[in-house]
């Protein structure tokens, strides 16, 4: 690595064959975030909303010692809406040694120009759905990053904690196997999904959250799924889902969703116990999700779910031609 006093760092797009440096620059620099080439694919290469000129690699010599990856949305995808004046930074890593020497300004401003080409008048840090890697930027695990977007005209416009449960001896509440007995009477059962239950679930997404339709997608799709992949709410009175929640991946669990005139009645408390135990049966140690609304945070506290990361997102307005 060029670590000379006298760096000369030259900027330029994404092009093919870059994917590799810029996993194992990743990788080195953001060690609780790491991905594989299958999730850089996944994530950036097959949205439809990526562009080279957002994908900003800095340079020295031929080696890649930096990365900023901006994006716009111009194609609507799973009914996510353009939001058309705003622009999301995704990620952004300097090699450690060759931090505080101006490299992550000159990608950003670089950045702030694809925005301002692309008519964007707001900056996000991050929570660009679907295809976020992270929430946001961990504080604690990046200071540096932290304090290099406050320093560069950003603010603070929210913290989501992520949540987690150890699993390890998990055995469902009495209380709440009692409850989930009494839906069922009514009812209300709380189960795996199965392959009769697509139709109804896409419906009730289509209804209550439009935008999380990709996920349910991204589950069954082309693959055999496991009874704890996936869990419904069903109210066999109406034949209709009135929740969903799923494994999205690993040990990582979301989206979490009810009925909107079902909140309040513990059926959601029901689903997740659910999703728990079909997990620790499955074998899983662990089960977390990446973000959590004020709200959201007391349910999962009161569910046995602990803070375990601080997601911080961040904003900026940019004011015209500056």
């Amino acid at each position: 690595m060029n670590n000379d006093n006298e760096l000369t760092v030259r900027l330029r797009y994404f092009e093919s064959g870059d994917e590799t440096a810029i996993v194992s620059l990743w990788n080195r620099n953001m060690q609780e975030d790491r991905i594989t080439p299958n999730d850089f694919a996944n994530r950036v290469l097959l949205d439809p909303n990526f562009q080279p000129e957002g994908l900003i690699l800095s340079c020295s010599g031929e080696e890649i010692v930096g990365f900023l990856y901006a994006v716009v949305r111009h194609v609507t995808w799973w009914n996510y809406d353009l939001i058309p004046d705003t622009g999301w930074i995704v990620s952004l890593a300097v090699e450690a040694d060759l931090r505080r020497r101006g490299i992550g300004r000159m990608m950003l401003t670089q950045a702030e120009r694809f925005f301002r080409k692309n008519r964007r008048k707001r900056i996000k840090v991050s929570l660009y759905s679907p295809f976020y890697f992270f929430t946001g930027v961990d504080q604690e695990q990046y200071p540096a990053a932290d304090a290099f977007f406050r320093q560069n005209g950003f603010i603070l416009e929210k913290t989501l904690p992520s949540m987690e449960i150890n699993l390890e001896g998990y055995v469902i509440p009495s209380e709440i196997r009692e409850r989930k007995s009494t839906l069922a009477e009514k009812g209300i059962v709380s189960r795996p999904l199965e392959t009769r239950d697509i139709y109804e679930t896409l419906a009730f997404f289509r209804k209550e959250f439009p935008q999380w339709t990709y996920y349910l997608y991204q589950r069954v799709h082309g693959k055999k799924w496991e009874p704890y992949d996936a869990i419904i709410l069903f109210d066999e009175r109406k034949r209709e889902v009135i929740g969903y929640c799923q494994r999205l991946e690993e040990e990582r669990a979301g989206p979490f969703a009810v009925a909107s005139g079902m909140r309040g009645q513990g059926v959601g408390t029901v689903m997740l116990h659910t999703l728990l135990e079909e997990l620790f049966q499955g074998g899983f140690k662990r089960a977390w999700f990446s973000s959590a609304e004020k709200g959201a945070v007391r349910f999962y506290e009161r569910n046995g779910f602990k803070m375990f990361r601080l997601n911080n997102i961040y904003i900026k307005e940019m004011e015209d031609g500056k």
